[in-house]
């Protein structure tokens, strides 16, 4: 068999049509380290908060494919690629895990947008 079409077959993929994203890019949760010092008293102090906006986590075994199929509850080294069918855009926050991916709207607005997602699993 052709090396090319080997490589092709070996991998995994789906089609997920239609997906409504409410998910925001203002949601930032910023980590602070602070060192302090107050006499012979010397203290590191650490801490997180979150700016506001929400995230929208999507787990592969929630998902159905075009087919009707659902996913794999977890996959090996998958990849997201997002096909907006409007006009917000929407992109993959951060890095896909085996089991689950971040959505966001690049515009912060209070309307829904939807997307197709093929999801690819490289094996």
């Amino acid at each position: 068999m052709n090396p090319t079409l080997s490589y092709l077959l070996g991998h995994r993929m789906w089609t997920i049509s239609s997906v409504n994203v409410w998910g925001t890019l203002s949601d930032f949760t910023p980590q602070l380290l602070l060192t302090e010092s107050e006499g012979a008293s010397k203290r590191i102090l650490f801490g997180s908060f979150p700016t506001g906006g929400s995230v929208q986590q999507l787990e592969y075994a929630a998902l159905t494919d075009a087919r009707g199929n659902t996913l794999p509850t977890e996959l090996t080294n998958p990849k997201v690629l997002v096909l907006p069918k409007g006009e917000i855009g929407v992109v993959v926050v951060g890095s896909e895990t085996n089991q689950s991916f971040t959505l966001a709207k690049t515009a912060d607005t209070d309307q829904v947008a939807v997307c197709d997602l093929v999801v690819i699993e490289m094996g």
